[in-house]
């Protein structure tokens, strides 16, 4: 299960302890979509504390999972040690609407502060 947490009515922060595969993107997924119901944007929290990054799959049905979602989506803020992970969200950052930042953990009330905005 993926430790999840709200900043307000429409931020959801999610903790990852294992690697981010497609099992754990749906879990996110869904508790965006229940975000979504009663907001017309939500935006996104995502620390990594697992540092294994994110798998293909996961990242691929996270690209599809925007192109449905285009304009519900406001933020996205990474929170990763992992440098690979950082470069493969912000090559995201120009492909999806959503403005997606990423910082290192040591940046993390930086990032849950972005977030908020």
């Amino acid at each position: 299960m993926t430790n999840s947490f709200a900043f307000s009515d429409d931020v959801v922060g999610v903790l990852i302890d294992t690697e981010l595969n497609d099992e754990k993107l749906e879990e996110i997924t869904n508790l965006l979509e229940q975000k979504m119901e009663n907001n017309l944007s939500v935006s996104l929290y995502l620390e990594d504390e697992s540092k294994q990054g994110i798998t293909l799959l996961a990242y691929l049905k996270s690209l599809f999972f925007h192109y449905a979602h285009p304009y519900s989506i406001r933020k996205v803020a990474i929170v990763t040690d992992l440098k690979w992970f950082q470069r493969s969200m912000e090559a995201k950052d120009f492909i999806i609407e959503a403005d997606l930042k990423t910082f290192d953990i040591s940046d993390r009330l930086d990032a849950m502060n972005w977030v908020m905005q």
